[in-house]
Parts: C-alpha cells; sequence; structure tokens
C-alpha cells in the first residue's frame, strides 16, 4: 500500500514538473516573437461602418495604418508617418 502511494506522489510530481517545463518553455517563446524594441500599439480611432466593417487607425513604431477590418480579413489601407498627422 505504501508502496503504491509512493509511486502515485512520485508520477503525480513528475507530471507537474513536466507541465511547468512546458509553460516555462511557452513564455519563453512567446516573448521571443513578441513586439521588440519597447515599442508599443495604440489604436488611435475607430470607426464602425456597420454590424461587421470598420477602420481603425493605428499607431505603430512612429507610423500611422489605416486598417480596414471585414469578415474577409484586415486590409492596409493608408500608412504614414505619426509626425505628419493632426
Amino acid at each position: 500500500m505504501t508502496e503504491l502511494m509512493i509511486k502515485s506522489i512520485t508520477g503525480l510530481a513528475l507530471v507537474l514538473a513536466l507541465f511547468a517545463v512546458l509553460v516555462w518553455i511557452l513564455r519563453w517563446a512567446q516573448q521571443r516573437t513578441g513586439i521588440k524594441g519597447g515599442s508599443t500599439i495604440r489604436i488611435r480611432r475607430r470607426a464602425i461602418l456597420d454590424g461587421k466593417h470598420s477602420l481603425i487607425e493605428v499607431e505603430y513604431d512612429g507610423e500611422l495604418l489605416l486598417l480596414g477590418i471585414s469578415p474577409n480579413g484586415i486590409s492596409k489601407l493608408k500608412q504614414s508617418s505619426a509626425d505628419s498627422a493632426p
């Protein structure tokens, strides 16, 4: 009985250790593929055209992007420098 309990606790500890390693690897990979250099993304304005379509003005890394959002995806409509924007 005691031997079975020791095997069960050992198995549980092993599974928890593997889970912790997996979480660490996923967090590490997520940080490596994220935005680098302290750049931030800021949504400046949003205009909803109808229930399925909208326009979004996004500022990222000194650039302004006008994006069209639809059920078919996201399209870049215009790109300009953030310095030249009002």
